[in-house]
């Protein structure tokens, strides 16, 4: 079983996953699993699956579109000193609302969490990264799941496998 090859793939361990296929037993049961469909995954999956019993299973295969009609999507290039001034802007003028706020690193997470709670916007500031405690990392996703009104800042980690509710922007 691979959880999150697109993943595994995109952190650069495309030849080890190829040579521990070339040791595993002809016969035997393969699992894939990936939100995202890329073609380095299909690569993957052609070198590790018997294709007479290949079987895809697609969550909006069916759709027109992947993306919700609901959910509307743009951006802003903003250079990189005046990104937390943009989010604490965009955050003070958004105090009733749900926010996640994605960052590269565990450090950037801490840093922009720590500025933040001592600014005070307004709402609740909660932050979530890998270096919690998964003890720590639950309490987290609780406060934000129940606050109505908060920003959590987060590495990728929240974003697998997670289904916070009610969020209203993403940054």
């Amino acid at each position: 079983v691979l959880d999150e090859a697109d993943r595994i793939l995109d952190m650069g361990f495309r030849d080890q996953l190829v040579r521990i296929l070339d040791y595993l037993p002809t016969q035997r049961q393969t699992l894939l699993f990936s939100a995202t469909q890329t073609k380095d995954v299909k690569h993957l999956a052609t070198l590790s699956i018997n294709r007479k019993t290949v079987e895809y299973v697609g969550v909006h295969d069916q759709d027109e579109v992947a993306t919700p009609d609901q959910l509307k999507q743009s951006y802003v290039v903003v250079p990189v000193e005046h990104k937390l001034n943009c989010v604490y802007s965009f955050l003070k003028t958004h105090l009733k609302c749900k926010t996640i706020v994605f960052m590269a690193s565990c450090s950037q997470v801490r840093h922009a969490w720590d500025l933040f709670c001592r600014l005070r916007p307004g709402l609740s500031v909660l932050a979530m990264h890998g270096k919690l405690s998964q003890t720590k990392r639950m309490q987290v996703y609780d406060k934000f799941s129940n606050t109505p009104h908060s920003v959590m800042f987060s590495t990728d980690v929240a974003s697998r496998g997670l289904d916070f509710p009610d969020v209203d922007w993403v940054l």
